[in-house]
């Protein structure tokens, strides 16, 4: 059985990712709050994988630890992050993480990233463009996604998106939270990961000029893009 490792010294937050993790009947094989104990516990329990807090409030920081780990035996590891942190995504890369997962966390988000990363999603990097969101933003009113058809609708109005576009909204739609490598975004919507980076900026600086919020699709550099605004699906526009 897949065993989960979660390091995070904030205990509600630990027990919060425990509670959804365990209810999807995976087996999370204990709560490390500092440097020694999760050391103590990777050695005896061998986890498949850890969710590991970057910002530890220990002698170590959550990258310095996997670093440690990584020296002991294999392992998948995602990253519990705060949008911002942009240094230490930088430096956390050199660990070979499998994603990242932005605070505050959901259901969603956790689950969706564990699923992937141990690889038991029969859907991994398929992305269903059936699928219609509706996104609530801070600096305009909620409008509605459309990705089969290819839409956006504001306040009524339909602005049109081209098939790149809409795929690759829809692609870190479905991946809310998360911060998507360039690679990855390069790979699912040319299906090339030797597509130029001018091509990947044109086509995000087309989408967002189309979108209410111009900044609903944040640039994390070096790194990837990462989408944190509140989300849902819904059935119909």
């Amino acid at each position: 059985m897949n065993k989960i490792l979660i390091v995070e010294d904030e205990l509600l937050i630990a027990n919060y990712i425990c509670d959804v993790l365990s209810s999807e009947g995976y087996k999370v094989v204990g709560i490390a709050r500092d440097h020694n104990e999760a050391l103590t516990l990777f050695k005896k329990k061998t986890p498949t994988l850890v969710c590991m807090d970057i910002s530890l409030k220990d002698e170590r920081d959550g990258i310095a630890l996997a670093a440690q780990m990584r020296e002991i035996g294999p392992f998948a590891l995602i990253y519990l992050t705060a949008y911002g942190d942009r240094d230490n995504v930088r430096r956390a890369q050199q660990t070979e993480p499998f994603g990242f997962l932005v605070k505050p966390v959901t259901d969603q988000t956790i689950l969706a990233t564990v699923a992937t990363a141990m690889g038991n999603d029969p859907h991994i990097n398929v992305y269903e463009a059936e699928q219609i969101f509706r996104i609530c933003c801070s600096d305009c009113e909620p409008f509605v996604v459309d990705c089969a058809s290819g839409k956006l609708v504001v306040e009524s109005e339909e602005i049109r998106l081209t098939p790149k576009e809409s795929q690759m909204l829809g692609f870190l739609l479905s991946h809310q939270g998360e911060i998507i490598p360039f690679s990855k975004v390069k790979t699912k919507v040319w299906r090339d990961y030797s597509v130029s980076e001018t091509s990947l900026k044109t086509l995000l600086w087309r989408l967002r000029s189309k979108l209410p919020d111009r900044n609903l699709i944040k640039t994390i550099p070096g790194f990837g893009y990462c989408i944190d605004a509140p989300i849902e699906k819904v059935t119909k526009v």
